[in-house]
């Protein structure tokens, strides 16, 4: 008896329905659990103990860096023709609050996002650091706008330790790099706590 030939094409058509080799049928990353309460609590009092206290202590001396900068920044915001905004001038407090002060607070959270992101990064949970390879151009623009960020912020600090010396005596000259060197170390610390939170193994 001759032999038959066989004919592999009939097995082409099912060629797009079996996986392709480079797709992973499971997916590679872990299960996260939820947190716990404790874990939660102890995430909120840190928040609640620490946050307002450094916020407002930057935003205090930052405005007077800025304002060494920006003559313009001095304006009080019950001043601005905005809607609501001069009823301010009738409270104690709030009438004293200027440009300085808003544009310090917005500093203040740019700066510790961009901290936060850049902890992660260094983890290995950012995309920025993945992508500098095939991507370097976008990379070094980011590195350059957060370079440039945290610069500018370290000086607005120095010259609001600076500004304030008038008021505390004389200062010695060492104490204005010595306390924006404090400052970055606990805006770095604090950013480390927020970076492990949102990374650790629990959702």
């Amino acid at each position: 008896m001759g032999k038959v030939a066989f004919d592999r094409s009939a097995l082409d058509q099912f060629d797009n329905v079996t996986p392709a080799k480079h797709v992973s049928s499971v997916s590679a990353s872990p299960l996260r659990l939820r947190k716990t309460l404790k874990e939660k609590a102890v995430f909120g009092s840190v928040n609640a103990v620490v946050g307002p206290p450094l916020a407002l202590s930057v935003i205090q001396i930052a405005s007077e860096g800025i304002r060494e900068l920006l003559d313009v920044t001095t304006v009080k915001l019950w001043r601005i023709a905005l809607p609501f905004m001069e009823r301010l001038e009738f409270y104690e407090g709030w009438s004293e609050l200027d440009l300085a002060h808003v544009i310090s607070l917005l500093l203040f959270i740019a700066v510790t996002l961009v901290w936060i992101r850049i902890i992660k990064e260094l983890k290995g949970f950012g995309s920025v650091m993945e992508s500098r390879k095939e991507s370097p151009a976008l990379c070094c623009l980011y590195a350059g706008a957060a370079g440039t960020l945290l610069l500018m912020d370290a000086v607005v600090f120095f010259l609001g330790i600076q500004a304030r010396g008038g008021g505390w005596g004389d200062l010695a000259w060492y104490t204005a790099p010595l306390c924006t060197a404090c400052y970055i170390a606990g805006i770095i610390c604090f950013a480390i706590f927020h970076a492990d939170y949102s990374t650790s193994k629990r959702v």
